[in-house]
């Protein structure tokens, strides 16, 4: 809740915007002199040769252009390494990114700092750009009386979490564009989002007002708001125990909050929450919870079927304005991209629902085909707009489809699609699927196979099409955490469906990050775009690359990516970790020294929160190296949050996901047992189950039947629970006789290699994973370690 300071000013300026001031007359944007904001006469030089260095083929975006096409206005925004900030490169506005030039001049003048945060892909934001920042009028206003700062959330998360939890804090609403009043100190002392260009206008004049008369009550508030989200960001003082409890009350909270009707959770607008299906896929498989299983397969059939899936192209728009994921909103970002593909994936394992596969596959395919750069890595965005217009580029009428189909196609296509004459949005259609394809295929008294056929040479038909219309602008910006989740996704899918075109894009892509945005000190770039590498990376980076490189571990058996995880996780430790509160800061000081408060990313948005990742990757490493601190850190961060996540588990999404991992041990076909010594996989084709185990040089575990009788043997088993599994007689190779240090005794042995097989048969109704448990006890030339009982998880399809 607002402090009375900060109601009386929201009043005040409800006030302003219902009886507006008179109004600045309007400029002429045409026919003017040139003109360039800068400091100097060397930073004037170096906008207008960045301007020039653009060629005759640029598009400004703006519509003050002298006659020669030339743009009237550009700012600094045009050295910035970013296709947001360049965006408003030529607006009027007196705009600077963020940085010590625009604090210094704030103080210097004594004005206070407008703060406008968006990013390249946000539809509003292009609204506001072209209503407000575009107008003269407006920007004369900014120019005279605020120094204006404007900053692109996909490179500065932090600065975007500080201000978005402020804004929050003091109206009860956040989103972009997210526009904050600011001392020139940086505290915030008003905000909001997406303001009508005729109120932004009357908002600004009487912040102005305010600021010379009341000055003081507006820095005193900015410090109350300063010290609410400082107090939101602390970690909790006091920790609470995480166990099983904690993750069922997650799920029922999230089970309680379903839409039973049409998949997902919440009401308009729908947002797929991945994080919560994380949790929910874990926690089905692991427990065999039908209610969990049938809200999984009920959301993600809604969401495969609806429109907020590009049925032509493949790939999943952001979110739903409906709750039927009919109607979506368009853009397309990479990490809805990654995450759902992983998404599918599990759930194909879990299901054995070739949908999900041909829903994993095709996301990942359109990913690779239309976000991949040339040279390595992945873009961050496609926007919702094309040809000025919300989701043109996606949408269809019947006369489209006459002049690219013929009769019986269209026919086929439109019950296929729900295509009507009178469309979804004025006249033209939404592409979804009113019935699953299975069974359309029934109903057609086709087979399944064959009907794909046909149905994929028109997807293909329709899809070439529409490659020939003005695609939606991409935001060609390489991020390095989102590429992290995306190597993530590549990885799982590759291993899965043993598919090396996703492995080796994995790998392709983790080389990339890895060569381009690294420091010459060791430590990462946020940022790749348009051939420089910039900005210091933030905590997520470290977190989601750390998590991919893990999987090209786990998949590829080759160390590199281990040590490569250990350095991201040190570095991690070593410049984010809170040495007071414990937990990670999304930024170290050194990095952004402007903020007021270092905030930590806890709870899960629109991705799992970074502590989550961090914690996830942490807990991982414990079970793969020998070096105790990554199992310290890993508890301590959970401990950290502990107290939060007890009182709001279903915010901890994916932390508790990791959770299971951690205390019941991984959840899939690949573990690791002696503190890494000794790596465990198991596959099954056609009945036939191998258990491959890999040991270190110099360890060893002992035989299936080991000469001592106090030895633990080597042995697998279906685990009690799996009824519907029948295990037969295992093949245990022939083992070593070997004497180590510790005992004069000779021992029996198994080294370096092992693989233990059997058939496996399955009953009708068992779920296709198979829960396969692993005893063991690792030794090396010194000293044996403590027995080991490892699970896995096994899927028996492909």
């Amino acid at each position: 809740m607002a402090n009375p300071i900060i109601r009386k000013f929201l009043s005040v300026t409800l006030l302003v915007l219902l009886f507006p001031m008179e109004s600045f007359a309007k400029g002429d944007g045409h026919n003017q002199v040139q003109i360039v904001y800068a400091d100097t006469p060397e930073s004037e030089t170096k906008i207008r040769s960045k301007l020039a260095s653009k060629g005759s083929n640029y598009r400004p975006r703006t519509h003050h252009l002298l006659k020669n096409g030339v743009p009237q206005f550009t700012n600094r925004l045009i050295l910035e390494d970013s296709p947001y900030l360049q965006q408003h490169a030529h607006n009027p506005v007196n705009w600077y990114p963020w940085g010590k030039q625009a604090f210094t001049k704030a103080r210097n003048e004594g004005k206070p700092i407008f703060l406008s945060i968006g990013y390249s892909t946000c539809h509003w934001c292009h609204v506001m750009e072209k209503e407000s920042y575009d107008n003269i009028e407006i920007a004369e206003i900014l120019n005279q009386h605020f120094v204006s700062i404007k900053v692109d959330r996909e490179r500065r998360p932090a600065t975007d979490a500080t201000y978005m939890t402020a804004v929050q804090l003091m109206t009860g609403q956040g989103g972009w564009p997210l526009n904050s009043f600011l001392t020139p100190n940086g505290g915030a002392f008003f905000g909001g989002t997406y303001f009508p260009p005729e109120h932004f206008k009357n908002l600004l004049l009487r912040v102005h007002q305010l600021w010379n008369d009341r000055r003081g009550d507006l820095i005193a508030s900015a410090q109350q708001v300063a010290a609410m989200v400082e107090k939101f960001n602390a970690s909790a003082q006091s920790t609470q125990k995480i166990e099983l409890t904690t993750i069922k009350q997650a799920v029922t909270t999230i089970l309680r909050n379903q839409d039973v009707e049409f998949g997902g959770f919440g009401s308009q607008p729908k947002f797929p929450h991945e994080p919560l299906l994380f949790l929910l896929l874990e926690h089905a498989l692991r427990s065999g919870d039908t209610s969990t299983l049938e809200t999984i397969t009920n959301t993600l059939d809604a969401l495969s079927q609806g429109g907020i899936y590009d049925q032509i192209g493949g790939g999943f728009h952001r979110y739903s304005t409906d709750r039927a994921w009919r109607v979506p909103h368009f853009e397309k970002m990479l990490y809805n991209q990654s995450q759902l593909s992983r998404v599918f994936v599990r759930a194909y394992a879990l299901t054995g629902d070739w949908t999900y596969r041909r829903t994993a596959q095709q996301t990942l395919n359109f990913t690779i085909r239309e976000m991949a750069a040339p040279g390595g890595g992945f873009y961050s965005a496609m926007d919702a707009d094309s040809e000025g217009q919300e989701g043109l580029y996606y949408l269809w009428t019947s006369t489209q489809l006459q002049e690219i189909l013929t009769p019986p196609e269209i026919e086929r296509v439109e019950q296929i699609f729900g295509i009507t004459p009178a469309g979804d949005l004025d006249g033209k259609n939404i592409l979804y699927l009113p019935t699953d394809l299975a069974s359309f295929s029934e109903r057609q008294n086709v087979s399944h196979l064959q009907f794909l056929s046909g149905f994929d040479t028109l997807r293909d038909k329709l899809r070439r099409h529409r490659g020939i219309r003005i695609p939606p602008l991409t935001d060609t910006k390489i991020i390095t955490a989102w590429n992290g989740m995306m190597i993530t996704a590549l990885c799982e899918a590759g291993a899965m469906f043993k598919e090396p075109l996703y492995t080796d894009q994995a790998i392709n892509t983790a080389e990339f990050i890895w060569s381009k945005n690294r420091t010459a000190k060791e430590g990462l770039n946020r940022i790749y775009w348009d051939g420089n590498s910039s900005i210091p990376a933030q905590q997520d980076d470290y977190a989601f690359l750390a998590e991919g490189f893990l999987c090209l571990y786990d998949s590829t058996r080759n160390s590199l990516w281990l040590d490569r995880t250990q350095q991201l996780a040190d570095i991690l430790i070593k410049r984010f970790w809170d040495d007071r509160s414990g937990g990670f800061f999304m930024s170290d000081k050194q990095s952004d020294p402007l903020l007021f408060v270092q905030p930590k990313d806890k709870e899960d948005g629109a991705i799992p929160s970074a502590n989550s990742v961090a914690f996830r990757v942490l807990a991982l490493l414990s079970k793969r190296t020998a070096n105790l601190n990554y199992e310290s850190k890993a508890k301590a961060t959970l401990a950290a949050f502990s107290d939060q996540i007890a009182n709001h588990p279903s915010a901890f999404g994916y932390m508790l996901s990791a959770v299971y991992e951690f205390l019941y041990g991984e959840s899939g076909a690949n573990q690791y047992a002696a503190k890494g010594a000794v790596k465990i996989s198991g596959f099954v084709e056609n009945n036939h189950m191998t258990v491959t185990i890999n040991l270190q040089p110099g360890w060893h575990i002992n035989a299936h039947q080991p000469l001592q009788k106090y030895l633990i043997a080597t042995e697998i088993a279906v685990e009690p629970k799996a009824t519907n599994w029948t295990l037969g007689r295992v093949n245990y190779p022939q083992p070593e006789r070997q004497t180590l240090g510790f005992s004069q005794q000779p021992l029996l042995v198994y080294s370096n290699q092992v693989q233990l097989e059997s058939t496996i048969t399955r009953k009708s109704d068992a779920s296709p994973i198979i829960p396969l448990s692993v005893n063991l006890q690792a030794c090396n030339d010194k000293s044996c370690l403590p027995p080991e009982n490892v699970h896995l998880n096994i899927s028996s399809i492909r």
